[in-house]
């Protein structure tokens, strides 16, 4: 990864919150917003490798709309779940095999009263049909809206039981392209967690507030602007990605407008003996 410079506040800002979501064991959310390339991941991620290391020991749920199907509903919660459980490293087995192992995943997470319909429900979510379903499965797949409430019970028990358990950091990036019940649902989860260290930093393009005006409306939330990065915070990163072509620095900051990614790429450029 490239050097982490000019981002001092805004990675304090993540560390803070965090540290506020534990001493007082409440949900909360800081919005990371800017265009593409301004460096909001590169943030996050150096956020979420201190924060693993803090002494609370958070649990991880990554999520991300560029890995879900948007299409859907529940893409980016699904994405984050098969993620977290590991789902892609069995693809290729057969269906009953991957969903014995669903099954152990949900077990291990949720008590017995709730992982058999749990696990059932987020088979069919993240597998496929099951070729043996319930009469409560076989009766919401006659009925979209029932399928859609049977889900959204599923995943939000599944999730409350990993945010009640004890620390969380949850990370989702490109929230602007997710789905809209992945974000009504993770709204009613952090509006209604009460006495849990839960910890979420999104990311997203600006244009996150008009797909979702409402968004983290009753979660304590810090919304961050990101802007580009301050000129000797671009100067250092530049100098450091160009090596031995310091005479190319002032180009790249001025054909890059402060914009890391850009930075990043002409560099790259540069050192593969293109003309800038």
């Amino acid at each position: 990864s490239s050097q982490f410079v000019g981002r001092e506040r805004e990675l304090g800002a993540l560390l803070q919150g965090f540290e506020r979501a534990v001493t007082d064991r409440v949900p909360a959310v800081v919005l990371l917003t800017g265009p593409a390339g301004v460096g909001k991941s590169r943030i996050a991620n150096e956020a979420r490798a201190r924060i693993r290391a803090h002494a609370a020991r958070p649990a991880l749920l990554v999520g991300s709309a560029d890995d879900s199907d948007r299409s859907g509903a529940f893409g980016l919660l699904s994405a984050m779940l098969a993620r977290h459980m590991g789902l892609s490293l069995f693809h290729g087995k057969p269906i009953r095999a991957r969903r014995d192992e669903l099954l152990a995943h949900v077990q291990h997470e949720l008590p017995p009263e709730h992982s058999a319909f749990v696990a059932e429900l987020l088979g069919e979510l993240l597998i496929g049909p099951s070729d043996r379903p319930s009469p409560l499965l076989s009766a919401a797949r006659s009925e979209a809206r029932l399928m859609k409430d049977q889900l959204t019970r599923a995943l939000g028990l599944f999730l409350r039981e990993i945010v009640t358990r004890g620390p969380v950091l949850m990370v989702l990036e490109h929230l602007e392209r997710a789905d809209l019940a992945s974000v009504i649902l993770l709204d009613r989860l952090l509006a209604t967690t009460k006495d849990a260290p839960f910890f979420v930093i999104a990311s997203a393009r600006p244009e996150v507030t008009e797909r979702f005006p409402r968004l983290f409306g009753e979660a304590a939330t810090t919304a961050l602007t990101v802007p580009e990065l301050p000129a000797a915070a671009a100067r250092a990163l530049a100098r450091a990605l160009l090596g031995g072509h310091l005479d190319r620095v002032e180009r790249t900051l001025e054909l890059s407008g402060h914009n890391p990614l850009f930075i990043e790429e002409i560099a790259r450029s540069v050192q593969e003996g293109h003309d800038t």
